[in-house]
């Protein structure tokens, strides 16, 4: 063990690293409606951002990630916060290092950000993205949906795209520019051709989704998911294979 850092006073929600000025950063999110950021070279907390107002059936913090020079994103509830990283101090509320706050209009899965853009899921199964730098912030709800929760989001490292999970147990593809659906797979079926077997009781929802490039090729798609079930599906350009059983129960990250 290297460091333990204490600080939320409930189960982290939400974490992700990034550097900012050379800082190697971590960023966390907690069911007690707080977000902190780390230093991690010497294990202290740069400043604890709170007063995010969580209704009764809110689930605390549901994403946090880096997004541009100096942003910090959270969403929370049907929320998204965009907010300064440079008015941070120890202990601040909210408000006070706000750039902007949008209103989803339901509940905010999952974040994924590349630079400038930010993408995110809902509990109505939409994707949607926006740009922290644009002088009038809007979330652009692209066209289509899952047929579920989306439950997930990846943008692509290099590529104007962005992968979706959902409780549809379906991976969506979906052009930035012109914010549709390229393609999908669907993991039911991949699931069932793997393991022979119709999954009746624990069907692999997608919980979790990672792009990856091998050789510095980012040109192809090449993205994993992770299932409900335990397994893991494999995507490379228009190819898809599934591994069943990776793990004994649902897998969370990537």
């Amino acid at each position: 063990e290297v460091a333990r850092l204490n600080l939320h006073r409930d189960r982290i929600t939400a974490l992700t690293a990034g550097t900012c000025n050379c800082e190697a950063l971590l960023l966390s999110g907690s069911d007690d409606g707080t977000v902190a950021l780390w230093d991690t070279r010497d294990s202290s907390a740069i400043g604890v951002i709170d007063g995010f107002v969580l209704g009764a059936d809110d689930s605390g913090i549901t994403g946090v990630a880096f997004a541009s020079d100096f942003s910090l994103v959270v969403s929370y509830g049907s929320h998204v916060s965009v907010l300064d990283r440079r008015k941070l101090t120890r202990h601040i509320q909210r408000p006070a290092v706000e750039l902007v706050d949008l209103d989803n209009e339901c509940d905010v899965e999952a974040l994924s950000t590349r630079g400038d853009f930010v993408a995110l899921v809902d509990e109505e199964g939409m994707t949607g993205v926006f740009d922290v730098t644009d002088s009038s912030i809007a979330i652009d709800k692209f066209a289509g949906a899952h047929e579920a929760l989306a439950s997930c989001v990846a943008i692509h490292p290099e590529q104007p795209e962005i992968a979706t999970g959902g409780f549809d147990q379906k991976v969506h593809f979906w052009d930035m520019a012109e914010e549709a659906l390229i393609n999908g797979v669907d993991a039911n079926v991949m699931s069932n051709q793997a393991s022979n077997q119709k999954q009746l009781v624990n069907p692999p929802f997608v919980y979790a989704l990672d792009y990856w490039n091998i050789d510095n090729n980012v040109s192809t798609r090449m993205l994993a998911s992770g299932h409900a079930d335990g397994g893991i599906m494999c995507i490379d350009g228009d190819s898809a294979k599934f591994w069943p059983d990776c793990h004994g129960y649902s897998i969370s990250a990537l």
